[in-house]
Parts: structure tokens; C-alpha cells; sequence
């Protein structure tokens, strides 16, 4: 178990969370791949990329935060990515509501 601060809240990790860790990057990453094979229209071209970029950017942080035992280091920024991510994620789904909700889809 290890306890991180990101000088406002304690973060505790442990052996279920890198359990986790591990399964979420191979979730991320397929979904990833699942959606470059999905064809989009063009007005949703640049967001759906976007999409698949945080994607798997969060495949990358999961992973990093897997490492927790060898480089607690690396598993605390793969943290602070994720979270960075997620918050990147949010703003491209509601993007991406908005033309689908415009176009009545």
C-alpha cells in the first residue's frame, strides 16, 4: 500500500488498484483500437480522434500506474494523467452530444 498527496488530498493505492490498474489498460487500449476502425462523419472526424487519443493516453496511465511497486514515481504520474484525461474525456463526449443532440441523432 502506498499513500501519494497531490498537495490537496491523500491517494491511496493499493494491490486491487494496480489489479485494476493492469485490466483498465487493456479496456482502454482495445477500446481505442475498436473506434480508429469506426467510421464517423467528418463534423465528428476531429473529436472522435480525440476521443481515441485520451483513450489511449489513459491505456498509458493505467499502465503506469501498474508499476507501482517498481517506480512509485511513475505510477503517480500515470495518476495525475488519468485525472487530466478524464477531465479531457468529459469535454469531448459533451462536444460530441452537442452535434449529435444539433442534428437531432
Amino acid at each position: 500500500v502506498h499513500t501519494f498527496t497531490n498537495g490537496l488530498t491523500l491517494i491511496t493505492i493499493g494491490a486491487q488498484t494496480v489489479t485494476a490498474s493492469k485490466a483498465m489498460a487493456v479496456i482502454y487500449a482495445d477500446t481505442a483500437e475498436k473506434l480508429k476502425a469506426l467510421s464517423v462523419p467528418a463534423e465528428l472526424a476531429e473529436l472522435h480522434l480525440a476521443l481515441i487519443n485520451v483513450y489511449l493516453g489513459n491505456a498509458a496511465a493505467m499502465k503506469a500506474l501498474a508499476t507501482l511497486d517498481d517506480d512509485p514515481a511513475s505510477s503517480f504520474a500515470g495518476l495525475l494523467m488519468y485525472k487530466t484525461n478524464t477531465e479531457k474525456e468529459a469535454n469531448i463526449l459533451s462536444k460530441i452530444e452537442e452535434i449529435l443532440t444539433e442534428h437531432v441523432i
